[in-house]
């Protein structure tokens, strides 16, 4: 077996997917609905208990939390004010339909990844995951075999996300060692 270096990936979301191309067009759904709201940052469990003691219901997903409305521009300015109200930073944003934040909600799990359905709700469409320490540009290795009949075939792909000598260079770097 021979392994040899495909190019590189460059990560911008702290996050990867693997996926046939040619589902993208016809699978990929862009933020076509907003849903609810996501809100994260310093006030996170203030304003997250005083929503909660208004009777609107939260849920932690990963770091962050959701509230599932459909009046999302005024959930996320009644964060706002009670954000300016207890003088801490809060970032909201609107969690829609889209595929891309189902890919951000699987990478938030404890796995740090897992499977992305097809819109009709079957496994297949693709895997999501978490790419390591985050953003950067990662090495993507192919592991080649000659397979009887068939000739110099990829039998395994890999993607490097942390090696230790990335892992040395930044508990260096952060003070960590």
């Amino acid at each position: 077996m021979e392994r040899k270096l495909l190019g590189q990936v460059g990560v911008d979301s702290g996050q990867l997917v693997i996926i046939d191309p040619c589902y993208i067009e016809s699978e990929w759904q862009g933020r076509e609905s907003v849903l609810g709201v996501d809100f994260w940052g310093q006030g996170q469990e203030k304003i997250f208990n005083l929503l909660n003691c208004e009777g609107i219901q939260i849920d932690r997903i990963g770091g962050k939390c959701r509230v599932i409305t459909s009046d999302a521009e005024a959930m996320m300015k009644r964060i706002k004010l009670l954000s300016e109200d207890i003088k801490q930073k809060i970032v909201t944003a609107p969690y829609t339909d889209s595929t891309y934040d189902k890919v951000c909600d699987i990478t938030l799990t404890e796995d740090q990844g897992g499977q992305l359905h097809f819109k009709m709700g079957h496994a297949g469409l693709g895997v999501a995951f978490h790419s390591g320490l985050g953003d950067g540009i990662y090495d993507v290795y192919a592991t080649y075999k000659d397979i009887e009949g068939w000739g110099k075939r990829i039998v395994k792909v890999e993607i490097e996300l942390l090696d230790d000598e990335h892992l040395e260079e930044i508990n260096e770097r952060f003070g960590m060692k």
